[in-house]
């Protein structure tokens, strides 16, 4: 059975899963600053452990785009 979308028929559910994706959104959002802090973070200090944080910050990003996308297809 199709029912036609009504905004005043939202559910608690549907809520939550409005929020969730919104607030992983924000996430995504906060890794791409971390990223950047990261770099920032490179260019002050000059040590050997640069490009592995570096590495660890993408991979960071990465994963949250992946969750992001993961959950917005379940949800």
């Amino acid at each position: 059975m199709i029912e036609s979308f009504d905004i005043f028929k939202t559910t608690l559910w549907d809520m939550a899963k409005v929020v969730v994706l919104l607030f992983l959104g924000m996430y995504i959002i906060f890794a791409g600053v971390v990223i950047k802090q990261v770099a920032n973070m490179n260019e002050t200090l000059d040590f050997g452990l640069g490009y592995a944080i570096k590495l660890v910050a993408i991979f960071h990003f990465c994963f949250a785009v992946f969750v992001f996308v993961f959950s917005f297809l379940i949800l």
